[in-house]
């Protein structure tokens, strides 16, 4: 994944946190216009995944690594970073 990219996933999971902290500083109401119904759980729990599909594809762009050490009484440890 390209810088451009990642800067673009990053800018919008700020975003996104940005827009729950607002909503849960100031919570609105679900409400109707022209015939459209807007119900605030389900934009707040669809904001909360968009955001954490980001932060997904952000991840799988980050290398991982897996650290085996074997302690003294012969057991497997592992950690990841």
């Amino acid at each position: 994944m390209d810088e451009a990219t990642k800067a673009s996933l990053l800018l919008a999971i700020q975003g996104y946190a940005a827009e729950l902290a607002s909503d849960a500083a100031n919570p609105q109401p679900s409400y109707t216009k022209d015939g459209q119904s807007v119900d605030r759980n389900t934009w707040r729990s669809g904001i909360f995944d968009l955001m954490m599909k980001a932060q997904a594809m952000l991840n799988q762009s980050t290398p991982a690594w897996k650290r085996t050490e074997i302690t003294p009484t012969g057991d497997y440890r592992q950690s990841w970073w």
